[in-house]
């Protein structure tokens, strides 16, 4: 049985750059571990060969679309699959996953019905 990839949902918003929000910003994961030696600096070696990177962003939802993406975060990939959206650096196609499900994910209400919803994504290699 083929994997099914779960995609961003087209009812949400695609594009996190917008005039009053902050960019996307990413954090490559320490991926070195030191070795204290004898005599000499500390041996540094990596410990994996390709890792997860953390961005976050922030975009403007609706009520409805706010839903929307409650139903896709609880249902759809149940708090931790992987889905494909793209890489915001260039526009390719990528996974992410919410590295701490729906703890990942931070509301603020801002007037009428427009919610501030700031996202942690995890980046997969």
């Amino acid at each position: 049985m083929a994997d099914v990839q779960i995609l961003w949902p087209d009812q949400l918003p695609q594009d996190p750059f917008m005039p009053s929000n902050g960019t996307p910003s990413y954090q490559p994961t320490d991926n070195a571990i030191r070795t204290s030696v004898t005599v000499g600096p500390d041996k540094v070696r990596r410990r994996f060969t390709a890792v997860p990177e953390t961005t976050q962003i922030q975009m403007w939802f609706t009520a409805d679309q706010l839903a929307v993406l409650n139903q896709f975060v609880e249902e759809q990939i149940q708090d931790v699959l992987p889905f494909t959206w793209r890489d915001f650096r260039d526009d390719s196609q990528c996974m992410y996953r919410f590295p701490k499900g729906r703890g990942s994910l931070a509301y603020k209400w801002d007037s009428g019905d427009i919610w501030l919803v700031t996202m942690e994504l995890e980046k997969l290699p």
